[in-house]
C-alpha cells in the first residue's frame, strides 16, 4: 500500500460518532495520556494544537502495544516530519476496522522502512466502557 497524503487528523474526527463533542474528547484525551502516553515524551513542540500528541518511532511502537492491551482502535496514523504534515494511512484503506491491530501494525511498518525521523500521531477508537469506569 502506498502512503497517500490524503485528509488530515481534523478531517478524520467525522469518521467517530457524529454526536461527539469537545468534552468526549478531552475525556478521551486524559485517558490516553493517564493509561497509553504515561512516561512517554509528547514532541509537539507547538507545530500543532497542543491537543496532539506525538512521539518517536520507539515510543510510538510502545503505544501500540499498550493499545492493544486495551482493545483500543486508530482510525488513522498521521505523522509528521520536520513539522511538517506527511501522509495519513486509516483503517478506513485497509478495509477493516479501528481495532484491527493488524491493519495499524502494517501501516506503521510502512512508514518505519521509508526511514525518516518521523513523529508519529493517532486518531484513537477509545471503548466507551474504558472512559465510563471510576
Amino acid at each position: 500500500m502506498n502512503v497517500e497524503k490524503i485528509k488530515p487528523k481534523s478531517e478524520l474526527i467525522s469518521m467517530t460518532e457524529n454526536n461527539f463533542t469537545r468534552k468526549d474528547y478531552l475525556k478521551e484525551l486524559d485517558f490516553l495520556k493517564i493509561k497509553i502516553f504515561y512516561g512517554l515524551k509528547n514532541l509537539n513542540d507547538g507545530f500543532d494544537v497542543e491537543t496532539e500528541y506525538y512521539f518517536s518511532e520507539k515510543e510510538f511502537e510502545i503505544i501500540l502495544d499498550r493499545i492493544e492491551d486495551y482493545n483500543i482502535g486508530i482510525y488513522g496514523i498521521e505523522p509528521f516530519l520536520n513539522g511538517e504534515f506527511y501522509g495519513v494511512l486509516t483503517c478506513e484503506q485497509y478495509e477493516t476496522e479501528p481495532n484491527d491491530k493488524t491493519w495499524y501494525k502494517k501501516a506503521f511498518e510502512i512508514y518505519k522502512e521509508q526511514s525518516k525521523e518521523l513523529q508519529y500521531s493517532a486518531t484513537y477508537m477509545i471503548p466507551n466502557e474504558l472512559i465510563t469506569k471510576k
